[in-house]
Order: C-alpha cells, then sequence, then structure tokens
C-alpha cells in the first residue's frame, strides 16, 4: 500500500479475500491496521464463499489477534487515540480545531508546513511540529517574505509554536536545519502582528 504507515478501514462485515490478502501483506511489512466495529468475517459473492469467507476470517485473525491491527469501538476518540498511537501527527494542535487544516512537505533542506485557517474568526494556535529541535521561520506567500519566528519553544515531541491566524489566512511555517534559540519569548511573530487577540 505504498508509502503509508496506517490503514483505517470502515466498520464493515465483508471484503473480498483478495483484498485481505493485500491488507494482511500491509500488516506484515510493518503497517497498521486499525478497523472500527468489527474485523472483516465474510467475503461476498457466490462462487466459493464459504472457503473464500474461511480465509478472510484467517486472516484478520493473524492481523487483529496480536498482529499489527487494532479493532477500536466508534469513529469518535478511540479512533483518534488509535491513530496518535499508530503514527504521532505531523502537527499537534494543543486544542483541536476542524476549521484549522494543514499541508506537510519535506525536501532535503525543509520541513514546510502549509497551515490554513477556514473560518471566519481569527485562530490562536499553539502548534507543536513533529521536526526536533529545529528553528522555525514564516514564509508569506502573497509577499515571497521570510521571517524567523521570535517566539517557539522545544518540547518533547518537536518544535512548539504560537500562531494567530485571521479569518480564512493561511501561513507557511518552514523548518530548516537551524537548531537555534529563540531569540525573544512571548512575543507574537512578524507576520502576525495587528490580528485581535
Amino acid at each position: 500500500l505504498g508509502n503509508y504507515g496506517v490503514l483505517v478501514l470502515p466498520s464493515i462485515k465483508g471484503v473480498p479475500a483478495e483484498t485481505m490478502e493485500k491488507i494482511s501483506a500491509f500488516a506484515r511489512a510493518g503497517g497498521r491496521v486499525i478497523v472500527i466495529g468489527q474485523a472483516p468475517s465474510l467475503c461476498y459473492g457466490l462462487p466459493d464463499w464459504r472457503a473464500k469467507s474461511a480465509r478472510v476470517c484467517e486472516l484478520a485473525a493473524s492481523v487483529f489477534n496480536g498482529g499489527r491491527g487494532r479493532i477500536v469501538p466508534d469513529a469518535d476518540d478511540s479512533l483518534l487515540a488509535a491513530l496518535r498511537a499508530s503514527h504521532p501527527p505531523d502537527v499537534d494542535f494543543e486544542r483541536a480545531d476542524p476549521e484549522v487544516g494543514f499541508l506537510h512537505r519535506h525536501t532535503p533542506t525543509h520541513d514546510v508546513y502549509f497551515i490554513a485557517n477556514t473560518s471566519a474568526e481569527p485562530k490562536r494556535l499553539r502548534a507543536s511540529f513533529r521536526v526536533g529541535r529545529r528553528a522555525p521561520e514564516f514564509w508569506d506567500s502573497m509577499t515571497g517574505r521570510m521571517a524567523p519566528a521570535n517566539e517557539y519553544s522545544y518540547g518533547k515531541t518537536g518544535t512548539v509554536v504560537p500562531l494567530r491566524l485571521e479569518p480564512y489566512a493561511s501561513v507557511i511555517v518552514a523548518f530548516g536545519q537551524s537548531e537555534a534559540l529563540p531569540l525573544h519569548q512571548h512575543v507574537v511573530p512578524p507576520l502576525f502582528e495587528g490580528v485581535d487577540d
């Protein structure tokens, strides 16, 4: 399944045996499989359905009984906990906000994050970026301006950066190779001056 580390299956009772073979191979190769509700136990279709269903059950047992699979009861908090345990997020916001999204790109010299506020309200966030101890820069895609962040800290899970986003605004946060300490504490980053608290 390519470069993916986690596969999430919805609450489904049946899958083709060939699909379950691929899921099992993914788990054996090191991937994590999370299923909501119950593990697949049937193979739909008339030809050889009993034998194929038995194969689905056998493969599901190998994945979910002590393998690299996990069954969660619902798509809410238990799924989130399983995802975090399987693969820590690239950006972990202190308080989750469904109106703030991000994209992450990795180059040989930088980790670049595009953070967007999709709401009509300004947002104040604390984001932990899983990049180790690296100093952030703010890149303004409208002006091309780049500015080092004045306020950030190094935490257990990465570099923690406070962000203030205007309504429908975005920012690019980039991490090069610098491990410099912050210049100041409790200073609003220059690109966000003038945003109301």
